[in-house]
């Protein structure tokens, strides 16, 4: 294979989760919204007998409006938890289960059910009066596949194999601005086909970008398990293992060095909260501009959606690679920025009069996408490399079962407040964002004092080393090797050493050889656990080392 066939093949691998997920988030985009409207519509058919003078301007008959929204709402309830609930329980067997055969499935599996699921909605509409709960069998068919939450974790894991712990921030956040681009494009090509051609159209629309999904994970995603520790036993590749379910959770439980168990569960708390209030933000702020003084109609309402999302994605896949990658600046200060910057769209949302002041408050939030994607990956690189798949399903298990809890919260308290002081739960909102700017600027402490920690710890490392090289010690000649360091290799110091005596220290019982400067199949700079072979001794080190090095630069 040459070298330009080998450049394209590593550009496809390496971003095709991002388009992968772009493609789905406008397929779901579409989906969630036409299902909900049909719901609303079928009902309306059922309650009234098909009279199709009062579904088509519910307005102008407000008792009935009042009936069918009241049983929508029930319906609506129910649809979320049969998608929702069977996510959440397959997530936490999913994370450690891709970790050991791939994170392929971890898209195809949904895509599949979300492609049945629509069949099941298309059924329906030949008539929806009496076909109606075959589309509750569908919503309980996609959450039996997974959904968006193990397809958000596999990618978000996939990402993380094949990145480097300087670059993942940036590749994270990549990842999320095509989960808000895909928000927009999926919204606005719902908005036009539903006018134009009605429900049947819609579901067609939406199976066929999810067999591309599935085509695209099949033939483009890489098979990432040779970039992480492999286990010296070999466990259970059954999906329903309660070894996975153990794994996952032991991800929280068991101890690490430099309080990085504490840091997890902090991480996680912040991931959570951050969705608590995130849903419930969404839920209430379309009731909260649609009454006085502001009086919004719902056109108004979507562009408003729709700049969000564009701003969203925009920060995230310009501005935060710059910060990240570029200027260095840490995962737990572009937290702390994305957390402030929260804190102000909250607060001036709860007292906003006019409409100048909304959009200025949205837009003025947007940081928070940065805050999630550091977040995140500060989580990643807390765990070792063989965990990625476990933590992101402990993520997506606490992303869906907070969005449940947010939107109900947060619902039932405006209703309570919302005659006398609409603006407070945004301001409540707030001071949970208060709480977890306090646990980051802990955090962003006690990261800094363990990276100096670090820092000391490595020179005595290297100060104390010994150099080993074919025609003697230490100079620049000879590879540093010590007990607990990393060995770096390249193609000359292959030719030129003898296999070292001691054996690197590694952190999952597997033996590394680690090379800083060679970029792996997918362009980007192995980091811990990229490479992993037995360190060899004698004169078959030479030729091992140099079929790595050769395998990190995708050379057959």
């Amino acid at each position: 294979m040459n070298m330009g066939a080998l450049h394209d093949r590593a550009w496809a691998l390496n971003f095709a989760p991002d388009v992968i997920l772009l493609v789905f988030r406008i397929s779901e985009s579409m989906l969630e919204p036409s299902v909900v409207m049909y719901m609303y519509h079928s009902i309306c058919l059922r309650e009234y007998n098909s009279d199709m003078a009062i579904c088509k301007d519910l307005r102008e008959h407000p008792d009935e409006e009042d009936h069918v929204q009241e049983l929508a709402s029930s319906y609506i309830v129910a649809y979320r938890l049969l998608w929702n609930f069977p996510a959440l329980f397959l997530a936490l067997f999913c994370g450690a289960w891709t970790d050991r055969v791939g994170r392929r499935f971890s898209v195809v599996w949904p895509c599949l059910g979300t492609s049945l699921a629509v069949m099941l909605y298309l059924v329906s509409t030949l008539d929806p009066m009496t076909l109606f709960p075959i589309a509750l069998l569908g919503a309980a068919v996609r959450g039996a596949f997974g959904g968006t939450a193990i397809v958000l974790m596999g990618v978000q894991s996939y990402v993380s194999d094949i990145s480097s712990d300087e670059g993942r921030t940036s590749r994270l956040g990549i990842l999320l601005a095509m989960n808000y681009f895909g928000n927009v494009a999926g919204f606005s090509l719902m908005g036009a086909l539903l006018s134009a051609f009605g429900f049947e159209v819609v579901f067609c629309v939406v199976m066929t970008l999810q067999v591309l999904c599935i085509v695209g994970a099949l033939f483009f995603l890489a098979d990432t398990r040779n970039l992480t520790i492999e286990y010296k036993e070999q466990k259970s590749r059954f999906l329903f293992s309660s070894s996975h379910v153990k794994d996952s959770i032991n991800v929280l439980l068991r101890k690490r060095e430099n309080n990085k168990r504490t840091h997890l569960w902090l991480l996680l708390l912040t991931v959570v909260v951050n969705q608590i209030g995130r849903e419930g933000e969404g839920d209430i702020l379309l009731l909260y501009v649609s009454r006085r003084p502001l009086n919004w109609d719902r056109s108004l309402y979507g562009f408003l959606a729709a700049t969000d999302f564009a701003c969203m994605g925009l920060l995230v896949c310009l501005v935060l690679p710059v910060l990240s990658y570029k200027f260095k600046v840490n995962d737990a200060v572009l937290a702390i920025y994305g957390i402030v910057a929260k804190m102000f769209r909250l607060l001036l949302l709860a007292f906003a009069h006019s409409t100048w002041m909304v959009f200025i408050a949205v837009i003025g939030g947007t940081p928070i996408a940065i805050a999630i994607s550091a977040v995140k990956s500060l989580m990643s690189k807390t765990v070792d490399r063989d965990e990625t798949g476990k933590v992101f399903s402990v993520i997506s298990c606490g992303e869906t079962l907070s969005s449940l809890v947010g939107a109900l919260a947060f619902n039932e308290l405006y209703s309570a407040v919302a005659s006398f002081f609409p603006g407070l739960p945004f301001l409540l909102n707030s001071l949970l964002y208060i709480c977890l700017l306090l646990t980051l600027i802990l955090l962003a402490r006690d990261f800094r004092s363990a990276a100096q920690y670090d820092t000391l710890d490595e020179g005595d490392v290297g100060g104390g080393g010994s150099g080993s090289g074919g025609g003697g010690g230490g100079g620049g000649g000879g590879s540093s090797f010590s007990q607990g360091s990393e060995i770096s290799i390249s193609m000359e110091t292959c030719n030129s050493n003898p296999a070292p005596t001691p054996t690197p220290r590694t952190d999952a019982g597997a033996t590394l050889v680690r090379n800083r400067n060679e970029p792996n199949q997918y362009g980007s700079t192995l980091s811990n656990g990229d490479l992993k072979t037995q360190t060899p001794t004698g004169t078959d080190f030479i030729k091992k080392c140099q079929e790595d090095v050769l395998a990190a630069n995708h050379v057959k």
